[in-house]
């Protein structure tokens, strides 16, 4: 009884306990994303020296990491940063990335163009290595072209080629003359290219007057021949002209036949003597003075070809001069310097790139072209500086994408900063630096403008004669901080269409390389780098 009170009791005196107060809500942290801005240097610029300063703001609220090109930046507590790069003569992509702790990663693109620099009219060495097969070809080509001498005009400008006066005596002259097939047979030794012509169906048809006992008289005579001739033909520079010459020529003839008659046989035997002579003289003659020029002509085609039609739209003009000729037993070598001159493109610039000519210490099978990478970068330097890669691209021109942006927008800008630059070190590039897409509205009004950088591996389809690009690595940035009608997988999708029609401006650009005109057909097999110059491998098929 006594328990069962006690618990009465102690029930009736326990208190309700209090409620807890309410647990105050966390307050959110603000995960902020670090803000990046590079002071220098300047979007699309040309720098001088290997040496370049990146300087700039990163601001978190914490700590903040900054790499420019991999390189980790000096970062100062006020947020500023300085980062010095060793960097190459060329165009130079710079990367930029501000990393907070929590892992946010904030990019910077833009390119620069590093120096030196060369003038728009500057001249850079290119060649052309003939090889055995190369020489055969050309051979067959030069061929062709001595079918075209005039050897009518040329045999009767050596007239009279036979006159023995007197009471018994002749005087012969060429009336006419013809030949059938020409072939040419080069091929190298130390010093000259070994030269075997041979003329097919020569027919030289001569007027004689003669006299016997001091009667006089006339006829005809007609020879039929074939001719083999050798000589060695070798070139100087003179002038910055190639000026070939002939030596040791020897003529021999062949299958040798005289049609003559109605002539008493004194003089049919002197005639007989005296005209085998003349025409071997004739053709030496016309060989030693016809067949240079001819050779001339084609050993001046090899590098150059007087008609350049305009690029773009612009005017172009192939400066070539040449510097040397040599001659060993593996092969031909024909060096100039040259110069592609742009109508408006004055004020170009391009990187100089120091380019040593080559040898014939490993002459090619046919034959090669080396031009100097510097030579095609002032080819599009001057294309740059007269301003023909920049368009403005409607809708209409942007295919599928186009379609999509209706209503957001109605042109597009394409500007490039800098010029495109080929790379020839260890492989076949071309970089783009800070190619500027500005989307306008139909008043004009700017909506938004994204920086592109391009690289594009060069490279020769099969049956063709040019370099080509191919699919590009492409890294955008927005300029400006304010929102626009295109995201990012528009401005991807923007970028490849317009570097499909980048990429057919500069691809005709580079079809301007010359490639030797050599006879029968020409393939490009493949495009390599060499050393700052653009090797082009040659098949030439006889």
């Amino acid at each position: 009884m006594r328990w069962f009170v006690g618990v009465l009791v102690l029930a009736a005196c326990a208190k309700p306990r209090p409620p807890e107060p309410p647990k105050p809500e966390p307050t959110p942290v603000v995960d902020i994303v670090p803000e990046l801005a590079i002071v220098q240097p300047e979007r699309g610029v040309f720098v001088e020296g290997g040496t370049l300063v990146v300087t700039g703001r990163a601001h978190d609220d914490a700590a903040v990491r900054v790499t420019v090109n991999g390189v980790d930046a000096t970062v100062a507590p006020d947020g500023s940063f300085t980062a010095t790069l060793d960097v190459p003569a060329g165009l130079t992509i710079l990367e930029t990335h501000a990393i907070d702790t929590t892992g946010h990663d904030v990019r910077d693109v833009r390119s620069v163009l590093v120096g030196p620099f060369a003038p728009s009219d500057a001249r850079a060495p290119i060649a052309v290595r003939l090889g055995r097969g190369g020489l055969a070809a050309l051979g067959k080509a030069l061929g062709a072209s001595a079918k075209s001498i005039d050897v009518k005009a040329a045999a009767r400008a050596l007239n009279p080629v036979f006159d023995n006066g007197g009471c018994l005596g002749a005087r012969a002259d060429i009336a006419d003359l013809s030949i059938g097939k020409v072939e040419v047979s080069l091929a190298p030794k130390a010093g000259a290219v070994a030269t075997m012509i041979f003329v097919d169906s020569i027919v030289a048809r001569f007027d004689v007057r003669y006299e016997v006992a001091c009667l006089g008289g006339s006829t005809t005579m007609t020879v039929h021949t074939n001719a083999r001739i050798t000589s060695d033909l070798g070139a100087t520079v003179r002038g910055g002209r190639l000026q070939t010459t002939l030596a040791n020529t020897n003529v021999a003839l062949e299958a040798l036949q005289m049609e003559i008659s109605g002539v008493p046989g004194p003089i049919e035997n002197l005639l007989r003597r005296a005209l085998r002579g003349s025409v071997e003289h004739a053709l030496q003659t016309i060989v030693a003075n016809d067949v240079p020029p001819v050779a001339n002509a084609k050993l001046a085609s090899l590098l150059a070809h007087p008609a350049q039609p305009p690029v773009l739209g612009r005017p172009v003009k192939l400066e070539v001069v040449p510097r040397r000729f040599e001659v060993t037993a593996s092969g031909v070598l024909v060096a100039a310097d040259a110069a592609f001159v742009v109508a408006g493109g004055e004020r170009g610039r391009h990187v100089a790139k120091p380019a040593s000519m080559p040898g014939l210490e490993h002459p090619p099978v046919d034959a090669d072209v080396w031009i100097a990478a510097a030579a095609i970068d002032q080819l599009l330097s001057g294309l740059w500086a007269a301003h023909a890669f920049d368009r403005t691209l409607a809708l209409a021109d942007l295919g599928m994408v186009g379609m999509l942006l209706k209503g957001k927008l109605h042109t597009i800008e394409v500007a490039f900063s800098l010029p495109p630059m080929i790379g020839a070190t260890k492989h076949l590039e071309l970089a783009i630096g800070d190619l500027i897409l500005t989307a306008r509205d139909a008043t004009g009004a700017e909506l938004q403008r994204f920086a592109v950088s391009l690289r594009s591996d060069l490279t020769i389809e099969p049956g063709e004669h040019a370099l080509a690009t191919t699919e590009p690595t492409v890294l955008a940035q927005q300029l400006g901080n304010g929102p626009g009608p295109l995201d990012a997988a528009t401005v991807e999708a923007i970028a490849k269409t317009v570097w499909s029609l980048v990429a057919m401006m500069v691809d005709d650009s580079l079809t301007r390389i010359p490639v030797p005109a050599l006879g029968g057909g020409v393939q490009v097999r493949a495009a390599t780098a060499r050393d700052e110059f653009v090797v082009l491998d040659i098949s030439a098929s006889e």
